[in-house]
């Protein structure tokens, strides 16, 4: 698969293979970058749907006034600017599976409506009219651990549980780095249309230290550049952007603590690659010991189960 190999997503997709084979609610619970709309797809690709529309709604990137016309549609003179009637994406759905991307900053007022929706399988369009029959398959994806949601009162349980009968959390890309070389490898075949492709062993060790904020799809973006702009270093190849903004809110300690970790993910992987991926070699360069080095290797990459090795 193109989001990895690993157990923890072998778990995962486990689960949505048994999940697409019916219509329960299906929730992606991750961080942003993770591939849940790509899961999603999985899901409608090997449903009984698979030759239905697949709809894609953002609930964070409407604004607030429009979303109920944006699921439900609209009637006519519904409010200004509606000069004629419009589907909502329930409808424009129909037969397919809807697509609920970042459910959880939907409006508390908006969500006892959604759930009408889900248990009815009926929308009423905004301006009135008579309830409309829909036959859809829901998906949803927030990069919110929704069930806190619920117990702060943001989030309605009855929409949570509805929504949630198979849920999955999809880790991130940092927790499963069995799955990185895998993954890039699978985009630099695609990038340069070459099935044989890989990648080289100092981009492999730029790749496995550092941290990966933006998950997958910063993984895509960092091979692309590999491939099509001749990137061969970390600055080049990872966006400065990513790095750990300063937080004065923090006490010093913790605030210091992360600058120091964000700067020993961006500094690690630069050095290792000048040092063609040798561990001893990037120590020397760097003017530490040995050890010291691999401390902070350790500290980027997460423990390995087979120690230290050059």
């Amino acid at each position: 698969s193109a989001l990895g190999t690993s157990l923890s997503m072998r778990h995962v997709f486990e689960v949505l293979e048994r999940a697409s084979t019916s219509d329960v609610g299906v929730l992606l619970e991750g961080e942003s970058g993770v591939g849940k709309e790509i899961l999603a797809r999985e899901v409608h690709a090997h449903s009984r749907r698979r030759e239905g529309p697949f709809f894609v709604f953002d609930c964070g990137a409407v604004a607030p006034n429009l979303i109920e016309s944006e699921l439900f549609g609209h009637a006519r003179g519904a409010f200004t600017g509606a000069v004629e009637a419009r589907q909502g994406v329930f409808q424009r759905a129909h037969g397919g599976t809807l697509f609920l991307d970042e459910v959880g900053e939907l409006d508390v007022a908006l969500q006892p409506k959604l759930l009408r929706a889900l248990e009815h399988r009926e929308v009423t369009p905004v301006g009135g009219g008579a309830p409309i029959k829909v036959d859809v398959r829901i998906v949803a994806a927030t990069n919110r651990r929704l069930g806190e949601s619920v117990r702060k009162g943001e989030f309605r349980a009855d929409l949570f549980y509805r929504l949630a009968v198979a849920r999955i959390i999809v880790p991130p890309l940092r927790d499963r780095r069995d799955d990185i070389i895998p993954i890039a490898r699978s985009f630099l075949r695609q990038a340069l249309g070459d099935a044989d492709a890989e990648i080289p062993r100092a981009l492999e060790g730029l790749l496995l230290a550092y941290a990966w904020p933006g998950n997958v799809r910063e993984l895509r973006n960092v091979i692309q550049r590999f491939a099509f702009l001749g990137a061969r270093d970390a600055a080049s190849l990872f966006d400065g952007a990513t790095a750990t903004a300063i937080e004065p809110e923090l006490p010093y300690d913790i605030a210091r603590q992360r600058a120091i970790e964000d700067f020993e993910a961006r500094y690690v992987p630069s050095i290792l690659a000048r040092a063609g991926g040798s561990a001893a070699k990037a120590a020397q360069l760097a003017g530490v010991a040995r050890q010291s080095f691999y401390r902070m290797l350790q500290r980027v990459r997460g423990p390995s189960p087979e120690g230290q090795e050059d």
